[in-house]
């Protein structure tokens, strides 16, 4: 009677899924390897291949089906064109293909966002220093001004403080008023 139990390597099946996802990527590796080549068929096929799993995490970033079809066409036309850099012993074809969609993604977010605040809309910023009129106003009534021309803590304190205090004759200094309280 044979023991079946005992571990031996007449017992061992290996596991399929392994071997298959190990097959994908050596088979992604060398469609990769063609497309640098210039082998359009194997370009399509690294494609069809490929592609689901690239829009997937595009789609999943930018939340947007439209862009993230556009963002995939732009991470297949730079594989075209870059699949020459690409070093199998530094990681798979379908990392390497997930990291140029990764990063293309964040460029094209980082763009919307500058664009959500372009130059149109630097006009609407409210600018909390005082205009040069206001401050040559300040500068002529003495020591009742409270405008102070830095938007800094200290300033905020020098504007709240008693007219006597060192903080107040020292945003007085600062901004030019000729008045100097004494104690």
């Amino acid at each position: 009677m044979t023991d079946n139990t005992s571990g031996g390597t007449e017992n061992f099946a290996p596991d399929s899924s392994d071997d298959a996802g190990r097959l994908r990527r050596e088979h992604a590796n060398a469609m990769l390897a063609n497309v640098a080549k210039g082998d359009e068929r194997a370009f399509a096929e690294l494609y069809r291949a490929t592609s689901p799993r690239v829009f997937g995490v595009i789609v999943r970033m930018i939340h947007d089906r439209g862009e993230a079809e556009d963002i995939l066409q732009e991470v297949f036309a730079t594989a075209w064109r870059r699949a020459d850099t690409f070093d199998p012993a530094r990681g798979s074809a379908v990392t390497w293909l997930v990291t140029l969609g990764r990063n293309r993604t964040i460029d094209r977010m980082r763009q919307h966002r500058e664009e959500l605040l372009g130059e149109n809309d630097t006009a609407e910023i409210a600018d909390e220093s005082p205009t040069p009129a206001v401050a040559a106003e300040s500068s002529r009534s003495g020591c009742g001004s409270n405008i102070v021309s830095t938007g800094s803590n200290r300033s905020r304190r020098a504007r709240s403080a008693r007219p006597s205090s060192p903080a107040r004759r020292i945003a007085n200094w600062r901004n030019g008023s000729p008045c100097r309280s004494a104690r």
